[in-house]
């Protein structure tokens, strides 16, 4: 059996306390964290050990859940962004 493990730094965790830091997400790391359990929950226990905020811009949600096929797919889709995400940035094009 493959184990799956999120490669970072080894002192990722620690510098991220330090910077009270705000990591900007974008549409490549919510297509790999809706495949992939282990890395969702790094994301999620990084967020809880560090007391960083995640977050990302309208166009990453967009581009996170456009294509959705059903209207269930997209609802699960939004509520896993809006889950992981403490903010999304505003944007102005």
């Amino acid at each position: 059996m493959v184990s799956n493990k999120t490669l970072h730094p080894h002192d990722l965790t620690e510098t991220l306390l330090k910077e009270n830091a705000t990591l900007v997400l974008d549409t490549g790391v919510f297509s790999t964290a809706v495949r992939s359990q282990s890395f969702t929950d790094f994301l999620s226990n990084l967020k809880k050990e560090t007391k960083s905020a995640l977050s990302t811009i309208e166009p990453v949600v967009f581009e996170s859940i456009v294509g959705s096929s059903t209207t269930e797919i997209y609802n699960n889709r939004r509520r896993y962004v809006d889950e992981l995400i403490d903010m999304v940035i505003p944007t102005d094009f």
